[in-house]
């Protein structure tokens, strides 16, 4: 329900499991819906009663490319430097996927650019790179030049990355040329 499979959950019930839902679990999936009309239904003082590992739905919703659900999670009160699960920001996962509107969204309510991960310790930048190589299929519009113009545009630092033939995570060779456009070697 947290994840916004509602779908399954029904499939589940018709199979005969009675999963427990409360209200809290219907707020997020709300939320991971862009749904507000249910989220205002549900309650406003909800957003109150959240706790660090509900908050994380704002981070999977920014990984998606649901830029609608982010902004709705945001006004509701959602702190925009929540942690993933590899440490990353909201900013973070939706540079990796590719997701312009998002991070341009995320910089415009104040994300940190230059925020680093807890796992590797990376920027956004360096996570839209890696994202460009890897093509994660999460996020249905991605466009990762897009997305690291937004970045570079904004400010990002790019002292730090790597695309030499050393690099463990490479960037896509479109992602590569504009990097090097801006003097990244």
């Amino acid at each position: 329900m947290r994840r916004g499979k509602v779908e399954l959950l029904e499939l589940l019930r018709s199979h005969g499991a009675r999963p427990q839902v409360t209200d809290i679990d219907r707020f997020l999936c709300a939320c991971r819906l862009a749904d507000s009309a249910e989220m205002r239904n549900l309650g406003p003082d909800l957003a109150g009663q959240l706790d660090e590992k509900d908050y994380v739905v704002l981070v999977e919703a920014a990984a998606e490319g649901r830029t609608e659900s982010v902004r709705l999670m945001l006004d509701a009160g959602f702190p925009i430097e929540t942690r993933g699960d590899d440490g990353g920001t909201a900013l973070h996962v939706a540079s990796y996927a590719g997701s312009a509107s998002t991070v341009q969204f995320l910089l415009e309510r104040g994300a940190d650019l230059e925020s680093r991960d807890t796992t590797w310790d990376s920027t956004p930048i360096d996570w839209v790179k890696v994202g460009s190589g890897h093509h994660p299929d999460h996020c249905p519009d991605s466009d990762w030049v897009a997305t690291a113009r937004i970045l570079i545009e904004a400010g990002a630092s790019l002292a730090e990355l790597n695309l030499g033939p050393d690099s463990e995570k490479p960037a896509s060779g479109e992602v590569d040329e504009l990097l090097r456009s801006y003097g990244v070697s």
